[in-house]
């Protein structure tokens, strides 16, 4: 299968500081956000996380890629830290003026005070896979579990028009030389419903760069990835939903700095040679 995937580097947008692509804190709160319309308690939120982003950033480049012009799509960052489920979904609905990437979001995250409170403004797929902790938290999942099952309801809003979000390594992975194998959800929605990849790099800046107890972060969104065939309204074959599947995941890896191989573990709790493990 072949991907329509010219250039991994992609070109930087002068949003603020040309010179490193993080839009600043005058512009954040200037910039006219029209998809928050009549909605000032969502569009506050998110230009205040919008700001503490701002900071845990020191450089970004591909915003280009994600404006609305190419909705809808599918975004598939690596991730790296708990902080990318609050920041990230708020500098992207700010760089697309108010229009908000949907995120599939643990429903963990719903228990924290507040943070479960700020998830809900992204208006998230949810996903009840993991267990709570503490266990006896177990007995509110069924308060949080969709009617529909996440994939279907993902398969929903792309076919609507709506862009997601979704972390495809499913857990966060703070390796700092290579990616976990992920899932292939992300692929196969792709091929389901003709929605382009957008893969997403983020890479830490080093131990000693902090923000707000974050590890200070470089950002690089490429370029739309377009499966050269596409199942739409059928299911897609598992050899294809694969091959997808290793293409998003290496052009994940090129922008993140990392490495990834089909025989990665699927956690990171598994020892480091991956030969253990599989």
């Amino acid at each position: 299968m072949e991907v329509n995937r010219t250039n991994q580097n992609p070109g930087k947008l002068a949003v603020g500081n040309p010179a490193d692509g993080v839009p600043t804190l005058a512009e954040l709160w200037q910039r006219p956000l029209p998809g928050f319309a009549g909605q000032p308690v969502r569009r506050g939120c998110c230009r205040a996380l919008a700001a503490l982003g701002q900071g845990w950033l020191r450089e970004a480049t591909g915003w280009e890629h994600i404006l609305t012009g190419n909705d809808p799509f599918i975004l598939a960052p690596n991730h790296s830290s708990r902080a990318e489920a609050l920041l990230l979904p708020a500098l992207l609905a700010v760089q697309r003026g108010g229009r908000q990437v949907h995120f599939l979001a643990d429903w963990n995250f719903l228990l924290w005070p507040l943070v479960g409170w700020l998830i809900q403004m992204n208006d998230p797929i949810i996903v009840t896979r993991k267990p709570a902790r503490p266990k006896f938290l177990n007995a509110l999942k069924p308060w949080f579990k969709p009617v529909a099952s996440p994939f279907k309801e993902a398969r929903r809003r792309l076919l609507a028009g709506q862009s997601l979000g979704i972390f495809p390594e499913g857990t966060v992975n703070t390796q700092a030389d290579r990616l976990l194998r992920g899932q292939s959800g992300v692929a196969r929605l792709s091929l389901e419903t003709g929605a382009p990849v957008i893969p997403l790099g983020l890479q830490f800046a080093g131990p000693a760069k902090r923000w707000l107890g974050a590890e200070v972060m470089t950002l690089h969104i490429g370029r739309p990835m377009r499966p050269m065939k596409n199942y739409i309204g059928t299911t897609a074959p598992a050899a294809a939903v694969r091959e997808w599947h290793e293409q998003t995941m290496q052009a994940i890896a090129e922008l993140s700095g990392k490495t990834w191989h089909p025989h990665n573990p699927k956690t990171k709790y598994a020892p480091a040679d991956s030969s253990i493990a599989n």
